[in-house]
């Protein structure tokens, strides 16, 4: 781990250079896949609506990724409005990169480990340290790779290990995905796919998470998904462009000389 100025952090061949802002940290979360063109598709027999399939088929329909590559176009809409370029590379649920800024100059640098998470503030000159726990402040307590999938719409593995409730009535998964309570709403045609969560925590308020895919499509991912923060802020990704499993995945990350360190639990937005 780089704790000095100057040292690097080598993540092998896969590994990520990270540096994000508060843009940045609003989001570690979120990848999309590109827009395709209209299919027709065949007439579908309807679901059992049984709990057991609706979430068989959601697995059926999982990516069958372990990296990716993806580039996003974002508008935060707090206090003020900022549009911005994101860009993020996951490797499984070990590692997530986040890079933020605008008009090819950064702003904002992320990595995030297993056991640990750095945040470069590029305009400030600072770096923030820490666990992924030091997060839950923020974010629901899981893994790079499981809110990759939340970002991008898609159904997480880790997510069949947990108890889920289902209304046929009202297409939605209930269950917990900690510290939050969670409902997802599906979409059933052609196939089960996530439409939007719904995530609360009675003191820290909603997070809200809707996709948008190409209509007629048998896509999975979104090609825009939409955030609503506990404050009321809405942070929108558009895909521009997504590489899955892309051999030359090689992020370096270091700290540079000058920076003033701090505590992650000491960022704010």
């Amino acid at each position: 781990m780089a704790e000095s100025s100057g040292e690097t952090i080598s993540v092998g061949s896969f590994m990520a250079e990270f540096t994000m802002s508060r843009i940045g940290v609003i989001f570690l979360l979120f990848l999309l896949a590109c827009p395709r063109k209209a299919t027709r598709f065949p007439p579908v027999a309807p679901l059992s609506y049984k709990k057991e399939e609706v979430l068989r088929q959601l697995n059926e329909h999982s990516l069958p990724w372990y990296t990716a590559r993806v580039r996003y176009q974002a508008l935060y809409e707090g206090e003020r409005k900022q549009t911005f370029q994101l860009r993020l590379c996951v490797i499984g649920d070990t590692l997530l990169w986040l890079s933020a800024g605008l008009m090819g100059i950064e702003g904002v640098r992320m990595l995030w480990r297993p056991d640990s998470l750095f945040i470069l503030n590029r305009l400030s000159k600072e770096v923030y340290v820490g666990t992924p726990e030091s997060l839950q402040q923020f974010l629901p307590a899981v893994g790079p790779g499981i809110l990759f999938a939340l970002l991008i719409g898609a159904w997480p593995a880790h997510f069949n290990d947990s108890y889920w409730e289902w209304d046929a009535n009202r297409y939605t998964l209930t269950g917990e995905v900690f510290p939050y309570l969670a409902e997802a709403v599906l979409t059933l045609q052609p196939f089960p796919r996530v439409r939007s969560w719904h995530l609360y925590n009675k003191e820290r308020g909603s997070l809200l998470l809707s996709y948008e895919r190409p209509p007629h499509t048998p896509d999975t991912l979104s090609t825009r998904t939409s955030l609503t923060f506990p404050d009321g802020s809405h942070l929108t990704l558009l895909l521009k462009e997504i590489e899955w499993n892309p051999t030359d995945l090689a992020v370096p990350f270091s700290i540079p000389e000058g920076y003033t360190r701090k505590k992650l639990t000491d960022f704010s937005w």
